[in-house]
């Protein structure tokens, strides 16, 4: 996939290798093992600060823009900026490429990239800033991002860290309301981060999987040690709706804590849960197709889509195990 604007300016699925991918942070767990999974792939990925650019993002906008798109716009003119106050003249905006996902149908998702590839043009000096792009069109292929020979098991690493950080989030949340210091779970849950981290980086596009159940078993004994067992159980809230907004907690205005704070315990929808979603929809269509081709006698039509079709169960087969 490869996409150019008027101006020639790229957006697509681009090697990062020898440069820095710059990702935006959506769930402040899972993207930063989302991040190392990357670096474990041979790829210097960083999760830029966020929240910190929003009036950048804003000035960049309308305000008919979904929130998240000027979160993202914000996060990377504010870190693009401050590289090249860092640097001066030896910035160079083709050492960085910005990893920006989107989704096909009707959902604004699908152009933010277009979007901010041109606001990166209107800075001459932001020109040669790739965008690397990933699509529910195909199931969120990593094809083009990542070697051939290593893209398939860079793909089990990437859904188990996004499904690692989401369970993370789901101890956390199930033991913070019932600490008996405050604080403690959330220590627990950031000294656990900086392990999973270093666990998966060091392990290469296929790490010893045995290990990394072992770390998060440890972080639930942990959390649980950390609970007055005798306070009585919360009502439990559900948090649902547009997934960037319900795991980023400067754009919901840390709802979660919120919600805590007021007597609740919150159980939010996850990241991962998705991925699973698009693999079921994207396979779901392939077979569809694949009945019509051969009721119309197109059988050569009918057994392509059925191959296909056969990969995604495969795969949503995957994706429910692990998680």
């Amino acid at each position: 996939m490869r996409r150019f604007d008027s101006a020639g300016s790229r957006i697509g699925r681009f090697d990062p290798s020898g440069r820095k991918l710059l990702m935006p942070e959506m769930s402040p767990v899972g993207s930063r093992l989302l991040a190392a999974a990357f670096r474990a792939a041979g790829v210097d990925a960083e999760v830029m600060e966020t929240y910190r650019g929003l009036s950048l993002g804003k000035e960049f906008t309308s305000g008919k823009e979904c929130f998240p798109c000027m979160v993202t716009l914000g996060d990377i003119l504010s870190y693009l900026r401050r590289e090249k106050e860092r640097l001066g003249d030896a910035f160079s905006g083709d050492r960085y490429v910005y990893f920006l996902p989107e989704s096909d149908g009707p959902c604004r998702f699908g152009v933010y990239n277009m979007l901010q590839r041109m606001v990166l043009d209107h800075f001459p000096e932001l020109c040669d800033v790739d965008i690397a792009s990933v699509t529910s069109e195909d199931a969120y292929s990593l094809s083009g991002l990542i070697p051939k020979n290593r893209a398939g098991a860079f793909q089990r690493l990437a859904f188990s860290a996004i499904t690692i950080g989401d369970a993370l989030d789901r101890i956390v949340r199930r033991a913070r309301p019932y600490e008996s210091r405050q604080g403690a779970a959330d220590e627990c849950q950031a000294a656990s981060l900086a392990t999973m981290e270093k666990a998966i980086e060091s392990g290469g596009v296929k790490p010893d999987y045995g290990t990394l159940m072992d770390h998060l078993t440890d972080t639930a004994i942990s959390m649980r040690s950390l609970m007055d067992h005798s306070l009585p159980r919360r009502p439990r809230i559900g948090i649902v709706g547009e997934i960037y907004v319900r795991c980023h907690p400067g754009s919901n205005q840390e709802v979660v804590r919120l919600i805590e704070q007021c007597g609740g315990e919150v159980v939010n929808s996850s990241v991962s849960e998705w991925f699973t979603f698009i693999k079921y929809t994207k396979g779901r269509e392939r077979k569809r197709l694949a009945k019509q081709a051969w009721r119309r006698r197109r059988f050569r039509v009918a057994a392509a889509e059925g191959r296909q079709w056969l990969v995604l169960a495969l795969e949503y087969a995957y994706l429910q195990r692990k998680q």
